[in-house]
């Protein structure tokens, strides 16, 4: 993010808001997956966790499907899972796409290169603050049923572990 010296300060206070909570929400995402990728769950996968959220959210909503212990939370969890992608769809535009400032109309501007065919061309995203303010309310309105959710799931008791013979 390009950081202007002229720019309000409320205004970057706002985009950290949106930083620091999504923060959360990827903790939790990852607290979860541990909890859930649990070898006496029967997890076996040797390649780890996913580094792509998008994989990451795949992963769990599979793993709260298939494990049989998580019944009781598979419908909230995937349901409570499918609202994090647009949300991370629109917060990457603010986090990792250049900031153009501020300009009329109450927008913020953001701005990347794309391609276009064999082309790169400027791509822009405009939010006005109310739709920024709202991401953030969003935002932490979903790290909150994540920690419910994470809470709840860790509740549900790993199986007994076998004894070899």
């Amino acid at each position: 993010m390009n950081i202007n010296p002229d720019d309000e300060e409320a205004d970057y206070a706002l985009f950290g808001m949106v930083l620091l909570q999504w923060g959360h929400i990827e903790a939790e995402l990852i607290n979860l997956l541990l909890r859930l990728t649990h070898p006496l769950f029967g997890f076996s996968d040797e390649k780890g966790l996913p580094p792509a959220f998008s994989r990451q959210i795949r992963l769990a909503k599979h793993l709260y499907r298939d494990i049989p212990q998580m019944a009781e939370l598979k419908d909230v969890a995937c349901t409570l899972l499918d609202t994090l992608g647009p949300l991370h769809k629109t917060r990457s535009v603010i986090i990792h796409r250049y900031y153009q400032r501020y300009t009329a109309s109450d927008r913020f501007m953001f701005g990347i290169f794309g391609r276009q065919g064999p082309r790169m061309v400027n791509k822009f995203h405009y939010f006005t603050h109310a739709q920024i303010a709202q991401l953030s309310s969003d935002i932490e309105d979903r790290r909150a049923n994540m920690a419910i959710l994470s809470a709840d799931t860790f509740r549900v008791p790993l199986p007994k572990a076998r004894r070899g013979g």
